[in-house]
């Protein structure tokens, strides 16, 4: 029974290298690929390793299942990555985005997390939310205030955590980044004009998922 335990958990650190290899590579390829588009001033900065090691040892304590842990490092490491590249560039990748909403309704196709109509409609219900939230501001200001990546990375999340989930991820997000501007003005820092939302929806998926 322990060397079986050992083989699952052993695979399961496995699956965290090969992952984090796949995650880097792509890291470079997308930031390579906007930055000769003209998209980003200068070439991004070495892959973020030094979170992933922390994320991992939270995800191995959230379930003692194998499968749940495997499934979990996938999402906290994707949108780990998601939430670095917004807060640095304030893109958020369709090829990431989209991953994640397909994953997300493959996963719960089989009930893993929610039933498979609250997966649908969270992705559904998620996308259109923001995506009339913009377009109300955007008559209201004549500018838009969300990126067409936040609704993308809002449905993949109800993708994921389902219908009811909506509400919470919201408010935690928000919370966040309410907290991120208090503790910026505090530490007397200059406050960018435009914040990416993107870091605060990930980190409220990524709170979901370790809770």
């Amino acid at each position: 029974m322990m060397e079986a335990s050992f083989l699952v958990w052993g695979a399961v650190g496995i699956q965290a290298i090969v992952l984090v290899m796949c995650l880097a590579k792509e890291w470079r390829r997308v930031g390579q690929a906007f930055f000769e588009q003209g998209w980003l001033a200068q070439p991004l900065s070495a892959y973020p390793y030094w979170g992933l090691f922390f994320l991992l040892l939270i995800s191995l304590v959230r379930d003692p299942f194998p499968l749940t842990v495997a499934i979990t490092i996938v999402f906290i490491f994707g949108l780990y990555q998601l939430a670095y590249f917004d807060a640095l560039t304030g893109f958020l990748p369709d090829r990431w985005t989209l991953t994640l909403l397909w994953l997300g309704l493959l996963v719960n196709s089989q009930s893993w997390f929610v039933p498979p109509d609250q997966a649908i409609l969270g992705a559904v219900v998620g996308y259109v939310f923001l995506y009339g939230l913009n377009a109300a501001y955007s008559q209201l200001k004549n500018q838009p205030g969300l990126g067409g990546g936040d609704m993308k990375l809002l449905a993949a999340l109800g993708a994921l955590c389902g219908l009811y989930a909506l509400p919470y991820l919201l408010f935690t997000a928000s919370v966040l980044g309410l907290l991120f501007v208090v503790g910026a003005r505090l530490l007397q820092k200059r406050v960018p004009a435009a914040i990416p939302f993107g870091p605060f929806l990930a980190g409220a998926g990524g709170i979901w998922l370790l809770l």
